[in-house]
């Protein structure tokens, strides 16, 4: 892909989220996903790309055969960044950017997105996994068929691995609010192996 952090530092004067360019230079992580995209999407999906930053996702998604990509972008400069950055690429014709955040996004013929995605692809993680909206934003686009019926989401799952400490500084600038969760912590944990194989046992006992 070409010029991906350029067009982002470019367009955003100076003001371009400097985490994507860590992502950008993550091979591990992209290469991950390139990998879950071409094993998710199939030949003639629609794909929704929420937050789609640098657009590189998005790009991935057309390379591997959608046909058509929606790249939603709610930050005005990413979101100028990433039009620049996809038609650098030659993407434009299979790629459309939607400057507004994904709530936001009218889902019907004659809409923003014609009708409820195959798939939706998402990179909207921070370090606590759930601080950037994942759950409300999935919530959402699940309830308003942002994703349709029987849809398949990259990635699919994500585990967090917990350690109980003290630091008076995390709590200040880390903590996890609630509209984090919008109330649905219950119900992603009903939704887990784990939860299924502890309540199994506690049937059986």
């Amino acid at each position: 892909m070409k010029r991906l952090g350029v067009q982002s530092w470019q367009v955003g004067e100076g003001f371009a989220p400097t985490y994507h360019f860590d992502m950008l230079q993550d091979w591990k992580r992209n290469e991950a996903y390139r990998k879950g995209i071409e094993q998710t999407v199939e030949e003639d999906d629609l794909v929704v790309d929420i937050g789609t930053g640098s657009g590189l996702l998005a790009m991935m998604s057309a390379a591997a055969g959608a046909q058509h990509v929606f790249a939603v972008e709610g930050d005005p400069k990413l979101e100028k960044a990433a039009r620049l950055v996809i038609e650098d690429n030659g993407f434009e014709e299979k790629v459309t950017v939607i400057g507004r955040h994904s709530s936001e996004v009218r889902v019907g013929y004659g809409l923003d997105v014609p009708f409820g995605a195959n798939v939706i692809v998402t990179e909207i993680f921070d370090s606590f996994m759930l601080g950037e909206g994942m759950v409300p934003t999935m919530h959402d686009a699940v309830s308003r068929g942002l994703l349709a019926e029987g849809g398949r989401v990259v990635p699919a799952g994500g585990r967090m691995h917990c350690v109980l400490i003290e630091s008076d500084w995390i709590r200040r600038h880390e903590t996890l609010r609630d509209q984090d969760l919008q109330g649905a912590a219950g119900e992603v944990r009903r939704d887990s192996p784990e939860y299924e194989r502890e309540a199994g046992g506690e049937a059986r006992g």
